[in-house]
């Protein structure tokens, strides 16, 4: 972006000191202010302390350059300019904000708005820096790093200097969940599904970039190194949701894949996927059995009573913060349909749910029309990732900064930001 030229608008001209103040926004501060965002959690060392460095290195950022872009182009050039994923999610979240003069929630709706805005300034941000900088796969590749650092570390914590039993649940071998690095509230980002979900987020950024063309061994083998240490972690924190959703988000980057022994790569897997299930036949046919007699852990009773929640009130929902209440599971109250779909339908009704679908399937769509492009095949792993992910293991739509922010809107950001910067 050129410094010298003032950028003009009608009659306005936008001054150079200002041209020079959103040339360091896009291209230093958003950028820094996007891995604290994607990082923060693992090194800030406190949950709330997270939530406050992202609002103040991504989110406070993000919206001085929106005033900027806003003040150099006009709102309706920047509502024209808009994919067709980002009016999707626009007309989802008006469906949002407006819900509550439908519900008893009507006291509540300053707490919607806030949470709505939060998250498109988030978008925004993502959006910006991958238009405004050259190489921002770097940025994403960093963090991946960052994050199969702390995957490692906590592996080797919990289970060489802790000793704790290691055994891999999908298998049926009984052991310590891995989920936290268990020093402080480092490394700490939940329980041990959300922590498979999350570290998840970067194994696809890694098969992103390794589905991308050209290839090069020698570039390539730390994004192998990454993938293959995120996927153990996923196996011992015995997450089932997320470890078929790292399998399909792996089928995902075959897909994306350009490669010329990409048919001879999928023979050898095939082969492979044989000859491990005939070996581990009886345990997988066990395994299969158990998931099937417990309802896949109450899962499949939740979202029954998730459904006939939702038939009761189908328009409009019950509300943001409405309370759900579900069937008894292990003594306890299951407090979410477990089910990303089913939680925005039966908070916002089936409108919201069906502009849900419509999101998810444009960027697919998206990734797949564009996979030469590597930050769409990033996008496409991240979005098939969280869309299995979040189909049994996520609990809230419009949370503040957290692992929600990376399975959803993350992806669908990279998957807005086809457009070239105006």
């Amino acid at each position: 972006m050129s410094l010298s030229p003032p950028v003009t608008r009608g009659r306005l001209i936008l001054a150079p000191w200002l041209e020079t103040a959103d040339n360091i926004l896009k291209t230093r501060l958003l950028p820094l202010g996007l891995f604290v965002q994607l990082t923060g959690m693992l090194w800030i060392g406190s949950k709330g302390g997270y939530i406050t460095q992202t609002y103040l290195w991504c989110l406070l950022p993000g919206v001085i350059s929106l005033g900027i872009d806003l003040y150099r182009f006009g709102l309706r050039s920047c509502i024209a300019g808009m994919t067709t994923g980002e009016k999707l999610l626009c007309t989802l979240f008006i469906w949002i904000l407006v819900n509550p003069l439908f519900t008893t929630e009507g006291i509540e709706s300053i707490e919607v708005i806030k949470r709505v805005a939060k998250i498109a300034v988030y978008i925004y941000v993502v959006r910006t820096v991958i238009i405004y900088n050259r190489k921002p796969e770097k940025l994403l590749l960093v963090a991946a790093t960052v994050a199969t650092g702390f995957a490692l570390a906590t592996m080797i914590y919990q289970f060489g200097m802790l000793g704790h039993p290691m055994g891999i649940r999908a298998l049926g071998e009984g052991g310590y969940r891995v989920g936290s690095l268990g020093i402080g509230e480092f490394g700490s980002v939940g329980n041990p599904i959300l922590a498979a979900l999350y570290y998840g987020t970067f194994a696809s950024i890694f098969c992103g970039y390794l589905a991308s063309r050209p290839f090069r061994w020698q570039r390539r083998i730390p994004a192998i190194i990454g993938v293959g240490i995120i996927g153990v972690f996923i196996l011992l924190s015995g997450s089932r949701g997320p470890l078929m959703a790292f399998v399909a988000m792996g089928g995902m980057a075959l897909l994306l894949c350009q490669y010329s022994w990409k048919k001879p790569l999928l023979g050898i897997l095939f082969i492979a996927g044989v000859g491990f299930s005939a070996w581990q036949f009886d345990i997988i046919v066990a395994q299969y059995d158990s998931v099937i007699a417990s309802g896949f852990n109450g899962r499949f009773v939740n979202w029954e009573m998730a459904v006939n929640y939702i038939r009761q009130q189908p328009v409009f929902g019950y509300g943001t913060f409405a309370e759900y209440v579900g069937p008894v599971w292990h003594g306890g109250l299951l407090g979410h349909p477990h089910n990303m779909l089913l939680n925005i339908t039966y908070s916002w009704g089936v409108p919201a749910g069906l502009l849900f679908i419509a999101i998810s399937a444009w960027s697919i769509f998206i990734s797949l029309a564009h996979r030469k492009s590597l930050m769409m095949a990033i996008a496409g792993c991240l979005i098939v990732f969280g869309q299995v992910g979040m189909f049994t293991d996520t609990y809230s739509f419009l949370s503040r900064p957290d692992v929600q922010w990376l399975v959803f809107f993350f992806p669908v950001a990279l998957c807005s930001a086809i457009k070239k910067a105006p």
